[in-house]
């Protein structure tokens, strides 16, 4: 089994993702996933897909100045070398791809139902929407 826990990048598809994100060299990447996560149906979506788009919103966050500290430091050194803030386009996609998350079902909401964490994994997300609000 690999990582799991309530965080946005405590996974493994938010820590492969972490590593594609930092190639590259604007916020397309993050944009794509999350306009991919708004677009799709709930079973459309499997959990991977999920995580990705949650750590892509951590990212947007963070970029805009309302991080927890919970980026990893590929990514800090990513944001620190980007000449561009996040839109506020990009925070309010991110704020409803979030939303969506918490409240549509999908695959990675029934496996957090399941577990013993799954108060911190929503309260992860809650306190990512509020700092999606700015």
């Amino acid at each position: 089994m690999g990582a799991w826990g309530p965080g946005s990048f405590e996974n493994d598809a938010a820590a492969d993702w972490a590593i594609e994100c930092a190639q590259s060299g604007d916020f397309a990447l993050v944009e794509g996933i999350l306009d991919n996560l708004l677009a799709a149906e709930p079973d459309e979506l499997d959990a991977s897909d999920v995580e990705e788009a949650i750590a892509a919103a951590e990212l947007a966050a963070h970029a805009a100045g309302h991080g927890d500290g919970e980026l990893p430091n590929i990514l800090r050194d990513w944001v620190e070398r980007l000449s561009v803030l996040p839109t506020r386009d990009l925070l309010t996609k991110a704020h409803a791809a979030m939303r969506k998350v918490l409240n549509e079902p999908s695959e990675l909401q029934d496996l957090w139902a399941e577990s013993d964490e799954s108060q911190d994994w929503l309260a992860s997300l809650g306190g990512l929407l509020e700092r999606l609000k700015g």
